[in-house]
């Protein structure tokens, strides 16, 4: 998984020489007087000795999306919107969508219908809220080019990856391929 460090300024003190500072195994925090330190991210390896250092728990590692290139793909005109709630197992893991449904969109929010999952999280995972978050089908598309055919179909439609690269509509009888992006 993808992590990146980020200093919670609310919760340094910033009243003294940051300890953290002297930990870091590759110099990649600074700090001018007694301000919040400063991450140079092209240094920072990740390895969390800051995080678990700081008592004010200021700085923490924190899973990041993976970085992809963002390209129009589709150009989606249904009437509210193209956004869609995805799994951060395909977001910030590495996973391709192996379960894909649409449901009746939210009114209130710019909402597809479209909810897309790796097909290996758990109940409990899914009932948790920081476990998936709201995208632009476009940038979902990115992440996984494979669902692109299946956007259009009706509300109601479910579908399974039977593969590497193919869905076929969900009838219950057949288990999910689950597959990770190149």
């Amino acid at each position: 998984m993808n992590k990146e460090l980020e200093i919670i300024v609310e919760k340094c003190p910033q009243d003294h020489k940051c300890p953290a500072v002297k930990i870091c195994p590759v110099n990649a925090l600074s700090q001018d007087g007694f301000n919040a330190p400063d991450i140079d991210h092209k240094k920072c390896i990740k390895c969390g000795k800051c995080a678990n250092f700081c008592p004010k728990k200021a700085l923490v590692l924190k899973d990041a999306y993976i970085k992809i290139e963002i390209k129009k793909l589709i150009d989606w005109r249904e009437p509210n919107g193209e956004g869609c709630i995805v799994s951060d197992k395909i977001t910030k893991e590495g996973f391709k969508v192996g379960y894909m449904y649409r449901e009746e969109p939210n009114e209130k929010n710019p909402d597809s219908g479209w909810r897309f999952m790796a097909g290996n999280e758990s109940e409990d995972y899914m009932s948790n809220p920081k476990n998936h978050h709201i995208f632009s089908l476009n940038t979902v598309c990115n992440y996984d080019k494979d669902i692109i055919n299946y956007l259009h179909s009706e509300i109601g439609s479910s579908y399974i990856r039977i593969d590497s690269n193919n869905f076929i509509k969900d009838d219950g009888t057949k288990k999910i391929f689950i597959d990770k992006q190149n």
